[in-house]
């Protein structure tokens, strides 16, 4: 019984500490998949000038995650 209890409140404790960080690390993941996923568009696409294409390049490599966001809002969703 008390051994029932224990592995209970051992469980509980390590899902209260890792659960957090499982989904920390999934949304950094996430982040770090759209930021790549958004430089390799950026680099594909073909732009009027090339100076806008670096122009580009440089703010989500620098911005980083919130770059990636201005690219997608700015740039994606505007050419559809």
């Amino acid at each position: 019984m008390l051994s029932n209890i224990f592995i209970f409140v051992l469980v509980a404790a390590l899902l209260i500490f890792f659960l957090p960080m499982f989904f920390m690390h999934a949304l950094w993941l996430a982040g770090a998949l759209f930021w790549l996923w958004m430089l390799i568009d950026c680099v594909k696409r073909r732009f009027r000038k090339d100076s806008t294409k670096v122009i580009w390049i440089l703010v989500i490599i620098f911005a980083s995650f919130i770059g990636a966001l201005i690219y997608f809002f700015f740039v994606k969703m505007a050419r559809k």
